[in-house]
């Protein structure tokens, strides 16, 4: 007698075709979700970003300042192009923010620690203009996210070494200026994580020669005027 085949064989059937086209169908249309959400976050991410720098380069150009972008200043030095990548009419169109970042940055004399604000949105700057003798430690505080910038110089600013805590940050920076600040030995202890300074201006300061030669112990490469 054949053997009787239960139930529980219903359960081996092959799927039907249609079924098949189904799971198929449904496992097309998740990714094409994914895939478009991946994108949307992207385009998003990418507004943002330019609408903030947009805002910000306003706010320079509001306290007297203005800026140059990644098609002007880049790597520390004038580009020769300088003009953005993009077709006129889109510049025209939504602004030359969404084509480049701005890396350097110039503000007046006038300027004060609130104008900072703005400043420390640019993310990508290289390069900040002298700045105020109206700085105090509170502008500091505005500039510790500029992890790209190469040139700082605080020279006869109000700074003092508390201030210089903002700065431990910039691992990019390559010259500082101090001069004629109050800034002591105690605030350059502050600095001795900058593993790519290799210039530090302390004319006029309270910093005393033990106290250069206790940061030269840390940072050996970095020139001191003094």
């Amino acid at each position: 007698m054949p053997a009787i085949r239960g139930p529980e064989m219903s359960a081996q059937t092959p799927p039907k075709s249609g079924h098949l086209r189904l799971r198929i169908s449904v496992r097309g249309l998740m990714l094409v979700v994914l895939l478009s959400a991946g994108g949307l976050g992207w385009i998003v991410h990418v507004v943002r970003s330019a609408e903030g720098q947009r805002l910000a380069v306003a706010g320079v150009a509001k306290a007297g300042g203005f800026v140059l972008y990644d098609w002007d200043f880049k790597n520390g030095r004038l580009l020769a192009k300088r003009e953005p990548w993009g077709p006129t009419w889109l510049l025209d169109l939504i602004g030359v923010d969404y084509f480049g970042h701005v890396t350097w940055v110039y503000l007046p004399h006038s300027a004060a620690d609130n104008d900072l604000v703005y400043v420390g949105q640019l993310g990508r700057i290289e390069w900040l203009g002298d700045l105020t003798t109206r700085l105090t430690d509170a502008g500091l505080f505005h500039l510790r996210g500029l992890s790209n910038l190469r040139d700082l110089n605080l020279r006869r600013t109000q700074v003092t070494d508390p201030g210089l805590a903002h700065l431990k940050g910039l691992t990019k920076l390559l010259l500082l200026d101090l001069s004629r600040t109050e800034v002591t030995d105690a605030g350059l202890k502050h600095l001795q994580g900058m593993t790519g300074l290799r210039e530090l201006h302390l004319q006029g300061t309270l910093v005393s020669d033990a106290g250069v030669r206790e940061f030269l112990r840390a940072l050996p490469q970095v020139m001191i005027w003094h």
